[in-house]
């Protein structure tokens, strides 16, 4: 819920990053998400 929310809402996202940095791998992949869909601000 709390993810969903922070992708709603641009502000958030860097800090749910941090939030969920207690599991890294979840983070690593998490952060690769938030390039893919900035990408696809940009893109379209």
């Amino acid at each position: 819920m709390r993810i969903i929310n922070a992708l709603k809402n641009e502000n958030s996202l860097q800090y749910s990053g941090v939030e969920f940095n207690c599991n890294e791998l979840f983070h690593y992949n998490f952060s690769l998400k938030l390039e893919e869909i900035r990408w696809q601000k940009e893109t379209f």
